[in-house]
């Protein structure tokens, strides 16, 4: 579970990589992103849950990791709500690709 938002991150990397020929339309990527939304709250929560029972709980490293896992929930609401209004994703999605990559190595 924990991996799931990033790997709907990793989907919309590929998806921005892809050729004209098959490149999704921006309903589909604004409802790529809405489910990344809706998944890392989620995410968060399993997140935050297994920290808690993990031999880093009640320490920094477990503040810090809490931390990213809000700030990553943060970032992808940002980002759909940047590609709602312009159809443009970037810084949005650079950050949210970091942040991602951060969670994993934590």
């Amino acid at each position: 579970m924990p991996f799931l938002a990033l790997s709907v991150v990793l989907s919309l990397i590929c998806a921005a990589s892809l050729s004209a020929q098959t490149r999704l339309s921006d309903k589909d990527v604004l409802q790529h992103m809405k489910n990344l939304k809706d998944d890392a709250k989620k995410f968060r929560s399993s997140f935050n849950s297994a920290l808690s029972k993990s031999t880093i709980r009640k320490t920094t490293q477990e503040k810090d990791a809490k931390t990213l896992a809000h700030n990553f929930e943060k970032q992808t609401k940002s980002m759909y709500e940047a590609f709602e209004k312009s159809a443009k994703a970037e810084p949005y999605l650079q950050n949210c690709r970091d942040t991602a990559r951060q969670i994993d190595k934590s």
